[in-house]
């Protein structure tokens, strides 16, 4: 679902989504979105579908960019402090 789409549903303004979204949950919607994505791709991995079957069912353009995940994935450290860890690919 587009963040317009949800905004317009909820009846406020993508500016406050954003920002209600990003203080409740720690993440823009965009960054969740992602993650979301990479665990059901790690899910279908774990249960032994093909890589390249995964890429597709999930929408990445292409294998390339599916095993690219998870060097794209930061963590931001859930006490507050500010600091990010890498999660190495």
């Amino acid at each position: 679902m587009r963040v317009d789409s949800l905004a317009n549903e909820v009846g406020w303004s993508r500016k406050r989504l954003w920002s209600r979204f990003r203080s409740q949950i720690g993440l823009a919607p965009r960054h969740a979105a992602r993650l979301v994505r990479f665990d059901h791709a790690a899910h279908l991995l774990a249960a032994g579908n093909a890589a390249a079957q995964v890429a597709a069912a999930i929408g990445y353009v292409d294998q390339a960019h599916l095993v690219r995940g998870p060097d794209t994935v930061d963590v931001s450290d859930p006490s507050g402090s500010g600091e990010v860890s890498h999660v190495p690919g």
